[in-house]
């Protein structure tokens, strides 16, 4: 007898990773996403019996394992547990994607381009990424100062007030001297900066 109580689906190609898809879509429809995680609970209670081996081998055994027994919990509330778990997971995903390429910064929604971790990360990524961080952020000493660290020429991008700073200015014409084109101009004519 197979120890896999999934291996039928093996003999109508449904894979692993297509496991894992359907599972991931299915938190986000209301309803569906209760049942779907009845069954994620049980299966993860039934992870405990298997191999660690096995379940890394595994996609799907490995999502679930992963997978918090709070967020199918939360899931199986239809819609407010949905709307929980889409807000967590877009924010994660965001993170991930500019750690990956600040530039995607730009690709998001206004909220995210207003949260203060997310836009830290990809201006850290990618100084120029401040191009798509609200003019809050743009204004947020800290997050100017990260992004002149990468790229000085991210200046370019800082509030007015800021490329009156003499440290950021400092910081971004010491990375790359043609940040100074973008310092304010009391500062471009100040000769500890020049």
């Amino acid at each position: 007898m197979n120890a896999d109580p999934f291996s039928y689906l093996t003999k109508y190609s449904i894979t692993s990773e297509s496991r894992v898809e359907w599972d991931e879509v299915c938190n986000f429809i209301p309803g569906i996403s209760t049942v779907t995680n009845l069954v994620d609970i049980i299966q993860k209670l039934a992870l405990f019996f298997k191999k660690e081996s096995v379940i890394a081998e595994d996609s799907y055994y490995t999502l679930l394992d992963q997978k918090s027994f709070l967020d199918c919990a939360l899931l199986m509330i239809p819609v407010i547990g949905n709307i929980w778990i889409g807000r967590q997971h877009s924010k994660s995903r965001a993170l991930a994607a500019v750690r990956k390429d600040g530039w995607n910064l730009g690709y998001f929604h206004k909220k995210f381009q207003n949260d203060k971790e997310i836009v830290l990360a990809a201006v850290r990524k990618n100084g120029t990424a401040l191009k798509y961080a609200s003019e809050n952020l743009r204004n947020d000493r800290k997050i100017v100062l990260a992004a002149v660290r990468q790229d000085g020429t991210a200046l370019k991008y800082a509030s007015e007030n800021l490329r009156n700073d003499t440290e950021i200015v400092l910081a971004a014409v010491g990375q790359n001297g043609r940040a100074l084109q973008y310092a304010s101009e009391n500062l471009r004519n100040d000769t500890e900066i020049v």
